[in-house]
């Protein structure tokens, strides 16, 4: 395995090396430039790096974990003795095995995100036999390869460098078929957790940046992380479908799905039955989407139909929301008369007549989405227990809410957060946001005590217990979460 780096490259590496549980060593050259990875059965063991500022060494000096002088007195003794400064720094009592396994970790996260920001250069893999590759000092490291290749990723701030290595976005995205992939060990974050639930089969990555309500340089890392665990894989070329072959076909397209429309109920407009399974309905909304996405359609000879694509693709997510919840989806179909089609969108404006000579009137800007809907729809999947769906939204109506919707977004944003043990500190985070913006916050605060407690901290869980009193007087629950407080300060 070696070759030139180019666009999509290194997340196929990792994603074969993992999958096929290869031992050797994997080797980034640009230049004077050289980064290698260690791998044994596919796992990452080790990282090396000839660049100063990517020693492991500095590293621990640039987090705080060793100071310069030790530093110096180990690099004196590994120079003199060849031996491996982990050990030397060990051995003297400069650091603990706790602490040196979080220095491994670091190392490899850091030369992996310096791999990531490559735009050039070329790779070679050394296979092994592992019998004869590992040495005394190699053991697995404590965070797994997944892991530390999120880790990675999230450090990676150039967006061109995100982007190359992502490589073709126009290749359909599939969920892993590869077992080994599909079961290792990782945590995903809540934003890698929602992008997941966008990719069925049927999407490309352009057409999950363009569906997916988050800011695009958050969904282009999280499908970076995605691919490069091997948790999603790009579809076979067979699998990708081929653009329209022509402007006058995708213009065909358009003016068909918007005839008549106005006599469609919701079931008509995503072409699916009223017996349709909720699979169905999701399949539906994500075919159609992909083609009507105002985004997708740049071709200026198209211009004169931006308002009909956008109203269009408006009524599909209308039709969506209504039929992808069972309640709402109940309703609606109790209200049609069985003996006729009710109207269930307005008129479209009169799709322009064929190109003429007169040039097309200038488009007035997309209009801004409602933070209060988006909010109201952030609420109805927490409530449905589609937490990591209630995330994405709720990042989105942070975005766009005034001074008195953002808190309230924030606490809920906080409570799915709370949905996962794990996420706690993002939930704190979020909380205390709310409470400076809004002081007289009750669930804010309450909440925020409650974080405390879990963690221990029991005198900054007893003063916003209190300060839920001060501003709520008998709040039951703060009442007897303070009772359950120990009585000895933190």
């Amino acid at each position: 395995m070696q070759g030139k780096l180019a666009p999509g490259v290194v997340p196929s590496l990792l994603r074969q090396v993992y999958a096929e549980g290869k031992t050797g060593a994997l080797r980034f050259v640009r230049g004077d430039e050289q980064c290698a990875l260690r791998f044994v059965r596919g796992h990452i063991f080790r990282a090396a790096a000839r660049a100063k500022k990517l020693h492991m060494g500095e590293i621990m000096v640039a987090r705080g974990m060793l100071s310069n002088e030790a530093l110096e007195r180990a690099t004196e003794v590994v120079l003199r003795e060849r031996s491996l400064l982990g050990q030397v720094l060990k051995e003297s009592g400069a650091i603990d095995h706790s602490v040196l396994e979080d220095a491994l970790v670091l190392h490899v996260i850091e030369v992996l995100a310096e791999v990531f920001s490559w735009r050039d250069g070329s790779y070679v893999f050394e296979e092994q036999q592992p019998e004869t590759f590992l040495e005394e000092t190699d053991y697995p490291l404590k965070l797994s390869t997944g892991s530390m290749i999120l880790e990675a990723v999230a450090l990676v701030q150039d967006r061109e460098s995100v982007c190359f290595a992502l490589g073709d976005m126009d290749r359909v995205l599939l969920p892993c078929t590869n077992a080994r992939l599909r079961f290792q060990r990782v945590d995903l974050a809540p934003i890698d957790g929602f992008v997941l639930s966008r990719i069925d089969g049927a999407l490309s990555a352009r057409e999950v940046l363009a569906v997916t309500p988050l800011p695009e340089e958050a969904v282009e890392k999280s499908l970076l992380a995605l691919l490069c665990t091997g948790i999603v894989e790009p579809a076979p070329e067979s699998q990708t479908q081929p653009a329209l072959a022509s402007t006058q076909l995708v213009r065909r397209e358009i003016l068909d799905a918007c005839q008549g429309l106005s006599t469609r109920n919701h079931f008509d407009m995503l072409g699916v039955p009223r017996s349709a399974t909720d699979a169905e309905v999701k399949a539906a909304y994500y075919r159609l989407a992909r083609r009507m996405h105002p985004d997708i359609h740049h071709d200026p000879a198209l211009a004169d139909l931006r308002e009909q694509i956008e109203a269009l693709f408006t009524q599909l997510n209308v039709a969506y929301d209504v039929l992808s919840h069972p309640q709402t989806r109940a309703a609606y179909a109790a209200s049609l008369d069985p003996n006729s089609r009710a109207p269930a969108t307005a008129p479209l404006p009169q799709a322009a007549p064929e190109p003429q000579t007169a040039p097309a009137p200038e488009l007035a800007p997309a209009e801004v989405p409602r933070a209060e809907d988006i909010f109201m729809r952030a609420k109805e999947c927490f409530d449905d227990g589609r937490h990591w769906e209630a995330v994405g939204l709720l990042a989105e109506t942070i975005r766009f809410a005034d001074s008195g919707l953002r808190p309230r977004a924030r606490v809920l944003l906080a409570q799915a957060y709370l949905k996962s043990p794990d996420h706690a500190r993002n939930a704190e985070k979020e909380l205390l946001a709310a409470y400076q913006e809004d002081p007289t916050n009750v669930e804010a605060c309450f909440l925020l005590g409650s974080i405390y407690k879990t963690a221990g901290l029991h005198a900054r869980a007893k003063g916003m217990f209190q300060k839920v009193l001060e501003l709520k007087p008998g709040h039951r629950k703060a009442l007897a979460a303070l009772d359950a407080l120990p009585r000895s300060e933190e």
